[in-house]
């Protein structure tokens, strides 16, 4: 079993402290919580209520994935942090792509698929004190290896290792994505990020349905903009969305 070596993390992983549980709730969690004034990486080896968007469960089985979060205190301008979970995707699906050589894709907003299966969910909060970004939260969840995922979650959700059967390592992919994602943070204005987010979209052009105003409907996704809202056709009329779900994809 590819197991967690902290003394490889800590030694690789540039300006971040590194904490290595065997179990926890959940790491996005805890690092809420937490009173930690540096920027720290929670990682676990499972999640017992590991959380996503919508406060939905993210199935994180013992030793079959990653599941981290990165605390971190980077000066970011509260009009560029809707634009972090997109940086992060692209961060992600990058170091995804160079470990399996095959095109992933992000649905948006936070969700990367392989193969129309979701491997990969990400999640960030933020804490905001005086209209300033005080601290940020960025949750990655990965499934690498071989796993078995209940009921409907088996029609939408798998692994890397089941689906291009390659084993990676799960120390040196952390390495890559929390060295790649600082540096990425430290250039939040950087457009490449959004451009490279928008191209690896599995929504654009495609009809879908959608929450707006509590009800499901079907729009016409049409761009997604520099902010990452997803920009959509309905009713004859153009809106930006930041915060609705999709629930369906027609392909």
């Amino acid at each position: 079993m590819n197991k967690l070596n902290w003394n490889n993390l800590q030694e690789n992983i540039l300006n971040t402290k590194v904490i290595v549980l065997d179990s926890c709730t959940s790491t996005n969690i805890l690092l809420k919580e937490s009173s930690y004034t540096t920027d720290t990486l929670l990682i676990t080896n499972e999640q017992t209520n590991g959380i996503g968007r919508i406060n939905r469960e993210f199935i994180s089985n013992k030793d079959k994935g990653i599941y981290m979060s990165l605390l971190t205190f980077k000066k970011i301008p509260l009009d560029y942090v809707t634009r972090i979970t997109a940086i992060t995707s692209v961060v992600v699906s990058r170091v995804i792509e160079k470990y399996i050589s095959e095109k992933v894709y992000i649905k948006w907003v936070n969700d990367i698929y392989l193969k129309n299966k979701k491997i990969c969910g990400i999640l960030v909060q933020s804490k905001i004190e005086n209209n300033e970004l005080r601290k940020l939260i960025i949750g990655i969840g990965i499934n690498l290896y071989c796993q078995t995922f209940e009921n409907e979650l088996s029609l939408k959700a798998s692994s890397i290792e089941d689906l291009t059967n390659t084993r990676v390592d799960r120390n040196q992919m952390i390495i890559d994505i929390i060295n790649d994602l600082n540096t990425a943070l430290e250039n939040f204005d950087n457009l490449d990020f959004m451009e490279e987010y928008k191209s690896k979209s599995n929504l654009i052009n495609k009809d879908v349905t959608l929450l707006l105003d509590q009800k499901e409907v079907l729009v016409k996704v049409v761009d997604i903009n520099l902010n990452g809202e997803l920009v959509v056709l309905y009713n004859n009329k153009i809106f930006a969305l930041n915060s609705t779900e999709v629930i369906k994809v027609y392909f």
